[in-house]
């Protein structure tokens, strides 16, 4: 009875001349120093799906998911005069996760004085750079312990890992009324509900060893009320 609805897509694009930049710290005394060059050739190609289901009336169930699979092709040295870059096609890509999906339950059902609306959300992302820029120190081969493993870091690994933002599920519901025909409408949200407070951007400070970080924002409740005007 056309309840279920299936869309699928895949992409292959390439694309030539992608500018990235790198921080490089200098001798003592001296700014750090940013080099923007071409990575020459990157491939990204994928598969998205998405899938709704009336599963009975007042309910629908819906899904997405996505792969993808970024490549540099080409990415070569940036000017000599750091010496430091080399061949660059394992690069990492930034705001680019390898999986993610999400999942949504919707109900909503009139129960007389108004229109009963429940909603609620889970979203999953892969773990991803936060941002583009590669670091490098005078010192790439300096160690550093990681405290969680006791394992040894380099400084370009330690950087890495700070700016990465860990794979993460995030849940949020919200609980509606609306009456005289979706005129007026009160609704009561929630809003990363496990309170998540993982890093999701974190930009490295070139020479300092230092990564400022920003993290997700925290659990948040709120009410909210509507009117909508006739045109």
């Amino acid at each position: 009875d056309r309840r279920v609805r299936l869309n699928l897509a895949g992409y292959y694009t390439k694309v030539d001349d992608v500018q990235r930049s790198a921080q490089v710290a200098q001798a003592a005394g001296l700014p750090p120093l940013t080099v923007v060059g071409n990575a020459a050739k990157l491939r990204i190609m994928g598969l998205e799906g998405e899938l709704t289901a009336r599963l009975f009336d007042g309910f629908t169930l819906s899904a997405t998911g996505s792969i993808t699979r970024p490549k540099y092709l080409s990415y070569p040295e940036l000017p000599s005069r750091t010496n430091l870059l080399g061949d660059r096609r394992s690069e990492r890509f930034d705001t680019t996760p390898r999986h993610t999906f999400s999942l949504t339950g919707q109900y909503e059902r009139d129960i007389g004085i108004g229109e009963l609306k429940l909603r609620a959300d889970y979203s999953w992302s892969d773990k991803v750079a936060t941002n583009s820029t590669t670091y490098f120190t005078g010192d790439p081969f300096l160690v550093t312990i990681d405290t969680n493993t006791g394992r040894g870091l380099t400084i370009a690994e330690e950087i890495y890992r700070a700016s990465t933002s860990p794979a993460a599920g995030i849940l949020s519901g919200q609980i509606g009324m609306s009456f005289a025909d979706d005129m007026y409408e009160v609704t009561l949200f929630g809003r990363n509900l496990t309170n998540n407070r993982d890093v999701v951007l974190g930009l490295p400070v070139a020479g300092v060893n230092v990564v400022s970080q920003a993290l997700r924002e925290p659990r948040t409740y709120g009410i909210t009320a509507t009117i909508r005007f006739g045109s």
